[in-house]
């Protein structure tokens, strides 16, 4: 039986400060969707999903130009739709988390992303084997194209991340330890591991796009994407090491804002980076958006290459 003497725990949903002699009940908190941080978030993703469309129409509107034809032709269209898909997973990180929200959280973004970066990843595969692997290894050449190698490669790259998807899924919980005054209602990440290997996974395809495109350095200017996957790739890195790094050292209500800035700022890099200087090119650099213009400069680079 209790008396003034004996200590009492306070309940989950209860605090009390060390001496006192009452428990308080805790506060809940969440990340709302009307906090100025969500609404800026979310107005992102919103011009983001417009842009995305704008470039779609205007690809598909120019679709027979040596632009559109080699930036991927189909394949542009999977990236822009994936890159909406990974956008839109933001929306998710908004209200009280339930389970189906919770999947779609850790789902959304890798998944889609990860079918950009392996479309983006082959496509700069593509490009130096067309120009310097075909006549050297004819045969392996005609295997990729025979059984359609980007599009095995990209099967078997979503199809890796769907299952780290699966075994890292969350699910609803409430932080009572964080914050003694607090209860936080979040999605339970399964520990650190799990959470960073779709993040790894996706860092490591960016890896493989970059040194590919890398390889293509001098290329024609046409076909040369180093600059533009340099810059999508670095800045996928430096989000997620900003991500994690505050994941470890710092316990705030906030983590979800800053991972879906992670995601966003990831799905970004790419749309700005590899498709408005094409959509630039279609619009106002018309005379670079011709068949004549991709043949001179192709036979510059082979000229270049004969003299070397």
């Amino acid at each position: 039986m209790a008396d003034l003497y004996s200590c009492l725990p306070c309940e989950k949903n209860e605090w009390s400060d060390a001496g006192s002699t009452s428990c308080t009940e805790r506060s809940v908190d969440y990340v709302h969707i009307t906090e100025p941080l969500s609404v800026l978030l979310m107005l992102s993703v919103s011009f983001m999903l417009f842009l995305a469309a704008a470039i779609a129409i205007l690809f598909a509107r120019n679709y027979s130009t040596p632009v559109v034809r080699s930036a991927g032709g189909k394949m542009c269209f999977l990236m822009l739709g994936c890159l909406s898909g990974s956008g839109f997973s933001v929306f998710f990180y908004f209200g009280i988390p339930n389970p189906i929200q919770c999947v779609l959280r850790s789902s959304f973004f890798p998944l889609f992303y990860t079918v950009c970066l392996s479309c983006l990843t082959v496509r700069s595969f593509q490009i130096v084997c067309i120009f310097k692997m075909a006549a050297k290894l004819p045969k392996a050449y005609d295997w990729w194209v025979k059984y359609n190698g980007q599009w095995l490669f990209i099967a078997v790259a979503s199809n890796v991340q769907l299952i780290l998807c699966a075994v890292s899924a969350p699910r609803p919980f409430n932080d009572t330890v964080t914050f003694k005054d607090q209860i936080i209602m979040n999605c339970d990440t399964a520990g650190f591991l799990p959470i960073s290997a779709t993040v790894l996974f996706a860092g490591f395809l960016g890896v493989l796009c970059f040194i590919f495109s890398y390889m293509g350095t001098d290329l024609p200017k046409n076909y040369n994407e180093a600059k533009s996957i340099t810059f999508s790739v670095l800045l996928f890195f430096f989000s997620w090491i900003t991500y994690f790094t505050l994941y470890l050292i710092q316990a705030s209500r906030n983590l979800p804002i800053i991972r879906a800035f992670s995601m966003l700022t990831s799905s970004y890099g790419i749309l700005l980076s590899y498709f408005v200087p094409k959509s630039y090119v279609i619009l106002f650099k018309p005379e670079k958006n011709t068949q004549a213009h991709f043949q001179s400069c192709i036979q510059d680079y082979t000229q270049k290459i004969s003299r070397m």
